[in-house]
């Protein structure tokens, strides 16, 4: 394994006409980061240039979110009125999840929505979206560019909640539980470091009106400790940060254009 990127944490989006897969091994071959999402722990961007002109420069990696809802002293999002979320009519599934876990000595939540969006306008365009949430903590992203086939999009979001909640999406109401997260020393990692649970909201209303796990006052299902054991485990989100609560370095990831 090559040490030649061993400083380089990149990403990339858009389409590379076969070589998307491919991205990712050559960083990791020679010693650098790749991540799919788009943090301020990143040093490089990879991308086309028509993902460059649609993104970058409409300032859509600046800290604005293009489907962020209009609320008091903030305006809408740039693409909320020539989008809607993403439904396959014959699947019947709507690409719009919700992912939750507990955290550490609290009864709040940290929370993950994912979804999939589809542009009002034919011929068809998608994007895909994540937000994060917590008290005192709101941030979202791009998982994709604004102008993505519906391939593309889909398989982000499936991504993304494999990787947050360990289970596939196809899966997600078989009630079979993921393997919990371990330590280096094979230990269980507590609920609030390991897997999010996929918040299946026609599940609770169903639940709710046959009398089932009724919903606390937060909207969720209060859930037994043995099964917060054993899955409601997930992932840190909180990036690197100096004293000051700033990344060190610059704040700006290289961007890339091929």
């Amino acid at each position: 394994m090559g040490k030649t990127f061993k400083n380089i944490h990149a990403s990339s989006f858009g389409k590379f006409d076969g070589l998307s897969d491919k991205i990712p091994q050559w960083i990791r071959a020679n010693g650098g980061q790749y991540s799919k999402d788009i943090s301020k722990n990143l040093t490089h961007m990879i991308t086309t240039k028509e993902a460059f002109k649609d993104n970058v420069e409409a300032g859509n990696l600046k800290n604005q979110d293009p489907f962020g809802r209009k609320r008091k002293g903030v305006k809408a999002g740039t693409a909320v009125s020539r989008y809607h979320i993403y439904t396959d009519e014959e699947a019947r599934v709507t690409y719009n999840a919700t992912l939750v876990r507990l955290m550490q000595g609290k009864s709040c939540k940290e929370r993950y929505v994912v979804r999939v969006y589809e542009s009002n306008r034919e011929p068809h365009v998608y994007a895909t979206h994540l937000e994060y949430s917590r008290i005192g903590k709101q941030q979202s992203q791009l998982l994709t560019p604004l102008k993505a086939d519906r391939d593309f999009a889909v398989t982000a979001f499936k991504e993304t909640f494999k990787d947050k909640t360990g289970k596939e999406w196809e899966g997600r109401l078989d009630d079979i539980l993921p393997e919990g997260k371990r330590d280096t020393d094979g230990k269980i990692l507590p609920p609030h470091q390991n897997w999010f649970y996929y918040e299946d909201q026609a599940g609770l209303l169903s639940n709710f009106l046959r009398g089932v796990d009724a919903p606390d006052g937060d909207g969720m299902v209060t859930v037994k400790q043995d099964y917060l054991d054993a899955s409601l485990q997930g992932i840190e989100h909180e990036s690197a940060q100096d004293g000051n609560g700033e990344r060190p370095g610059s704040d700006e990831p290289i961007i890339y254009t091929i």
